[in-house]
């Protein structure tokens, strides 16, 4: 849940409901109530200030901040400190009582499990990956390219730092990017700024120096960064890259071929979109298979699907639910159970499209969305079953 949420309901529109609106209704009516309406609307320039600071200071997207135990003994003890008619030490107790619950509630994967969170950061992608020996693998960091200053565009990288502190993990140990677009990497600014160490990063090429928009970094401004706090920089090869724990990570894509017939590996195909040459990954644990498929669009899944792509039991949907996405191609060579879509709500691309949805669900696959479902936590056991939690907003 955000935080940034909860002050500004109970603190922000109170004020806006039970002070500006009718002051400002008072002036409309009262004699000389040119005063009282600057007044109201010196308020709400206040709140808007407000609730701008608080956008920047507290992460974005929604988070599970306990467990179904926790959260139980938490409305225990909201119900019965409500239900009293008078108050005493001993309800200082109880809410000190209920803080201490609140910060000591950790949410640990089950013992031998792999877990994979799909974080709601709005328009974008971050996935974090808990390996079963407690390792921790970060896929994109979501990141806000309409945002007006660098602090805003980052917030995202600021969820992923309170999840980490919420599932008791102090680092990544490998982060992946898909591609170097803002809405993907931009988060990864915020990590080093909240305390979080990234032990690698890979992406399909060096990164580039580009700016993307003006007051926003590069990913090679960003990458340069972490460097500098001890983050080692990789390319990883095609096929089989990692495995750790009985974990398996396998990259797809991006797939070049120098010369016609020639060897194809790892690379940037120069002649593609910078959406189809991401880099895309599977993780395969206990013969369960997530498949991050970046933003690739009809040319690079028809690529993927030529390769012999299997079939994968959870794909993160290509490109937000992009139409330019998720083409006959790839549905019809995955065919997952659950189709999971990183998009942000009431974004201005429309994402997910209505015929994106419904060409995952003809195919048996549940569809999910963080913008309706917010955060959505895949685990798998020790012995393969798959279950499938969402922190609804």
């Amino acid at each position: 849940m955000q935080v940034g949420g909860i002050v500004g309901n109970l603190v922000l529109t109170p004020l806006v409901e039970l002070f500006a609106l009718p002051l400002a209704l008072a002036g409309l009516v009262l004699p000389g109530g040119d005063r009282l309406i600057w007044l109201a609307t010196w308020l709400v320039d206040a709140v808007d200030t407000a609730a701008g600071w608080l956008a920047h200071v507290t992460p974005v997207g929604h988070v599970a901040i306990a467990s179904p135990v926790a959260m139980a003994v938490l409305v225990a003890l909201a119900l019965w400190l409500a239900a009293r008619a008078r108050r005493s030490w001993g309800d200082v107790a109880a809410w000190a009582a209920m803080c201490a619950v609140w910060a000591l509630a950790r949410t640990p994967p089950p013992a031998g499990a792999l877990r994979v969170t799909f974080l709601d950061v709005g328009q974008g992608d971050a996935a974090l990956v808990e390996l079963p020996d407690g390792a921790t693998w970060l896929v994109d960091a979501g990141g806000d390219a309409a945002a007006m200053d660098p602090l805003a565009a980052a917030a995202p990288g600021r969820a992923i730092a309170a999840t980490l502190a919420v599932h008791d993990h102090a680092r990544i140990d490998l982060a992946i990017l898909s591609h170097p677009h803002p809405d993907h990497y931009l988060g990864f600014a915020a990590l080093g700024a909240q305390g979080v160490e990234v032990g690698e990063l890979w992406s399909a090429e060096p990164p580039a120096a580009g700016i993307p928009r003006p007051g926003l970094a590069s990913f090679g401004e960003i990458a340069a960064g972490l460097v500098a706090r001890g983050t080692r920089l990789g390319q990883p090869g095609l096929g089989r890259a990692r495995t750790e724990a009985g974990v398996t990570l396998t990259t797809w894509a991006p797939r070049y071929a120098a010369e016609p017939g020639g060897p194809v590996a790892l690379a940037p195909d120069p002649v593609r979109t910078v959406n189809d040459n991401s880099l895309v990954v599977a993780i395969t644990y206990r013969g369960r298979t997530v498949l991050f498929a970046g933003d690739i669009e009809a040319e690079g899944e028809e690529a993927l699907a030529a390769a012999g792509l299997p079939r994968v039991d959870v794909v993160k949907v290509p490109h937000h639910g992009s139409p330019t996405s998720s083409t006959a191609a790839l549905v019809e060579a995955t065919r997952p159970a659950l189709a999971v879509i990183s998009c942000g709500a009431g974004n201005r691309f429309g994402f997910p499209s209505a015929a994106v949805v419904e060409r995952w669900r003809a195919t048996g696959a549940e569809v999910l969305r963080t913008d309706t479902h917010g955060a959505i936590s895949v685990t798998i056991d020790e012995d393969g079953t798959l279950e499938v939690d969402t922190q609804a907003p």
